[in-house]
């Protein structure tokens, strides 16, 4: 592991009086040959003596907390979390935080407060080896996820650690060992304790679980582990209305709760596209034994909307899947004309790629065909690419200082550019600025 350690570590570690070493998800992608993404560093050197000791190096110590023991260290780019070795105690709910916490210079203690075996391996720097206290290594071999404690106190300690489970499993391609995964189903009620706020950032990381290590299909086990893990009921249950309910065979092959998998499956691996595929068609809940859904949509929105705001997702976020999910069943039929499409285009361009992309995923989630389908939106899309006609007001051959120059109104600018961009869409030769000048002359005096 030395040869792909940065440079800047193995000065660190040269400045300490101490050994410390590298723990956790690096150690464990390196073993396993993925891509090493963060450091995380442990040792017996408390914080302030971290900071002593790097006091005039090319080392910067931010965002101390002495009471947990932890440190950033940051140098050209690079940044390290540092934990001082130390021996927890938990309040059993869950909630992550511990009520007291001992400094200690045994790493075999440090070792067991950690989560999972496999990212229980230290790498120490100076002698160029592994330590492994609780079978980690073996695991890894094993493709087995498992507690250095017993899973239930594990769990107690910090019951995000339950979506965790789910995650790594997904992500690594790994099975969860059997007492483990018995444990993380009977401590469920825990994750009631956890902020929402570290539920959507896990949450976020199984949604994206293919994008990890190029394992395909990760984000779909990742998603119905925690539906058959019931873990579902605690963080997404709006969702669960839609198992088992049956669609019109004429158009789709699975049930509600099927199609919204498959959709899930065939979407890219984007965050807000994979949420609008998980939210687009929870208003079918509403419409259970009826064959026509067609209000769905709308009712999909107010669904949808609280998901997101519940578990803290950012407004820009929220409009954006609000707005894929609101727009989804436009021209599902296909039989839209030309001039709609372009009006539709021009209307809400700046999500139209995330909107297009998601009529493409949906589609295939209807019939399970693996072949990507021809949106008709795309090719008109392409097609007003190709001709040059304007997306947005943007683009428009004439701007606000124009219609200044004109006499047009402040209250009325707005309306006449909007007005101006349709016209182009169902007539190309005004977009040319003197026609479009003479457009608005004959049609807004």
């Amino acid at each position: 592991m030395k040869n792909v350690v940065s440079k800047n570590l193995i000065d660190l570690s040269n400045l300490l009086d101490r050994p410390i070493y590298i723990v956790g998800g690096a150690v464990r992608d390196f073993l396993l040959g993925n891509k090493m993404q963060d450091f995380d560093l442990a040792g017996s050197i408390l914080p302030g003596d971290i900071k002593n000791q790097l006091e005039g190096s090319k080392f910067h110590v931010t965002k101390a907390s002495d009471r947990l023991g932890t440190v950033r260290i940051v140098v050209k780019g690079e940044a390290f979390e540092y934990t001082t070795f130390r021996k927890d105690s938990y309040d059993m709910s869950g909630g992550h935080t511990p009520i007291e916490v001992g400094f200690v210079d045994d790493i075999i203690v440090d070792s067991r407060r950690r989560d999972f075996t496999i990212n229980a391996i230290y790498y120490d720097f100076k002698a160029d080896e592994f330590l492994d206290f609780n079978g980690g290594i073996e695991d890894l071999k094993n493709k087995i996820i498992r507690t250095p404690l017993s899973p239930k106190q594990t769990f107690k300690e910090d019951a995000l650690r339950i979506l965790r489970v789910i995650r790594l499993a997904a992500e690594l391609g790994f099975s969860v060992e059997e007492k483990t995964y018995i444990a993380s189903k009977e401590m469920l009620p825990g994750i009631k304790n956890i902020s929402y706020e570290r539920i959507q950032e896990e949450f976020n990381k199984i949604i994206l679980a293919d994008s990890k290590n190029n394992i395909n299909n990760a984000h779909v086990k990742g998603f119905l582990g925690l539906y058959e893990l019931g873990a579902l009921e605690y963080i997404f249950p709006e969702i669960l209305s839609c198992v088992g309910v049956k669609q019109n065979p004429k158009f789709h092959k699975f049930n509600v709760f099927e199609h919204i998998v498959e959709v899930f499956k065939y979407s890219k691996p984007i965050l807000s596209e994979r949420l609008s595929a998980l939210l687009h068609d929870l208003g079918k809940a509403n419409y259970a034994d009826k064959c026509n859904m067609s209000g769905h949509a709308d009712e999909s929105v107010e669904y949808a909307k609280g998901f997101l705001k519940r578990m803290k997702y950012s407004s820009a976020m929220i409009n954006k899947v609000l707005t894929i999910v609101k727009m989804h069943m436009f021209d599902s039929n296909e039989k839209k004309t030309e001039l709609e499409r372009m009006h539709f285009i021009q209307e809400n361009y700046k999500y139209i790629d995330d909107i297009i992309s998601f009529k493409e995923a949906d589609k295939r989630g209807k019939t399970d065909d693996p072949q990507t389908p021809i949106i008709p939106l795309k090719k008109t899309k392409q097609e007003m690419e190709s001709k040059k006609i304007p997306f947005s007001v943007k683009d428009l051959p004439v701007n606000g200082k124009d219609l200044i120059d004109l006499s047009i109104k402040e209250s009325e600018r707005a309306k006449v550019l909007s007005v101006l961009l349709k016209a182009i869409a169902e007539n190309n030769l005004l977009n040319d600025r003197d026609k479009a000048l003479e457009y608005i002359k004959n049609n807004f005096k």
